[in-house]
């Protein structure tokens, strides 16, 4: 990664269709909601997005301390796994330390602080986006189970192509 790059994290991801979508769009961390699972669900779908896509980090996080215990020691080097209640500050934004260790900062990574990231539906590139280092998308509108309008999303990542 080049410095001026900006880091673009989906964030809340639940399935398969949505973490292929990013995936593709070149993004650097793809944040797995394992709440919506049992363990052997989660175990599941993990090893299909292993199997679907490439590129991205994984990281998953979620409630249930038992599940994220198991899934840390079965997705060692995999995966980064946190218990949702270490993921958020007071204000309900993503603690930039854990952004930090998620993607392992090095000299090609900025060191994240609270004013370089923007959150984000994904649906317009507002002017924090513009500014921010990195921006944290949280992607909706599942029209049907696994079935996604991109078109939005697609303008959204259009302007962050055109503004590099």
């Amino acid at each position: 990664m080049t410095k001026g790059k900006k880091i673009i994290i989906a964030h809340h991801i639940e399935d398969l269709t949505l973490a292929r979508y990013f995936a593709s769009k070149d993004i650097d961390l793809i944040i797995l909601n394992l709440d919506t699972r049992n363990l052997a669900g989660n175990k599941e779908f993990i090893a299909q997005l292993m199997l679907w896509i490439e590129g991205p980090k994984l990281a998953g996080t979620g409630s249930d301390p038992e599940m994220l215990d198991s899934l840390e020691r079965d997705l060692a080097g995999i995966a980064r796994i946190i218990a949702r209640k270490d993921l958020y500050a007071l204000n309900g934004k993503i603690k930039p330390e854990v952004i930090a260790q998620w993607l392992e900062f090095d000299n090609s990574y900025p060191d994240p602080i609270p004013a370089q990231i923007s959150y984000s539906d994904g649906h317009h590139l507002s002017p924090e986006d513009r500014l921010a280092s990195i921006i944290v998308i949280r992607a909706n509108g599942e029209e049907k189970t696994g079935i996604y309008d991109f078109s939005v999303m697609e303008d959204f990542f259009d302007q962050l192509t055109s503004e590099a």
